[in-house]
């Protein structure tokens, strides 16, 4: 299944609207695969139903069935081929909203810096992978602490680079990741698209 996505006003394409879109586009294929079903099974599609990945009767679904694997390769390379699009199109940008809390202590003699704790908190409407959705704001809270403490490109008086090695260019490694707490907020879906995502 293939989903075909337009970006909205602001042209950003986030998980809300490729989601929907690929949603939309399984759909499709799901309304296919249940005509295709019902010609080769001899029943009224509107008989019929995708689950689990078969095709069943609604009214026995132990009855007679067929996987979807075979009324793919059943229709495969005729113009009733299980292959889909979807659109999803809105003129409104959601927006996640968050924010970071960190102890941190500064060494009054060296003015070194090292982040203790953090907590990280966000309201992301609904998480369709929540574990994927932490990873995602750990390793954006890993890229902040290099861009804040560690990453400089340096060049000397005649504009050569100095940083040309990781030796030089200075990126935070799990010795310098304090403790992270993250907390995810799914108490307010968004009304702008269908999966109520931001």
């Amino acid at each position: 299944e293939r989903a075909a996505t337009e970006r909205g006003a602001t042209g950003a394409a986030e998980t809300d609207r490729p989601g929907w879109a690929a949603r939309v586009a399984a759909s499709n294929v799901g309304a296919k695969a249940v005509a295709a079903a019902a010609t080769l099974m001899r029943v009224p599609a509107d008989a019929l139903d995708v689950v689990d990945g078969k095709v069943v009767r609604k009214d026995s679904p132990d009855a007679i069935s067929m996987d979807l694997g075979e009324v793919a390769q059943a229709v495969e390379g005729t113009a009733g081929a299980l292959t889909a699009e979807g659109t999803y199109v809105t003129e409104h940008m959601t927006y996640p909203y968050g924010v970071q809390i960190a102890v941190v202590s500064v060494d009054r003699d060296t003015g070194g810096v090292a982040v203790e704790r953090s907590l990280l908190a966000f309201d992301v409407g609904r998480a369709v992978n929540p574990m994927l959705v932490e990873g995602q704001l750990a390793g954006g809270f890993a890229q902040g602490l290099g861009g804040a403490l560690f990453e400089e490109f340096q060049y000397d008086g005649r504009g050569q680079p100095l940083s040309v090695t990781f030796a030089d260019y200075l990126q935070p490694t799990a010795r310098e990741m304090p403790a992270l707490e993250i907390l995810l907020s799914q108490d307010s879906p968004s009304p702008l698209n269908p999966l109520g995502i931001k």
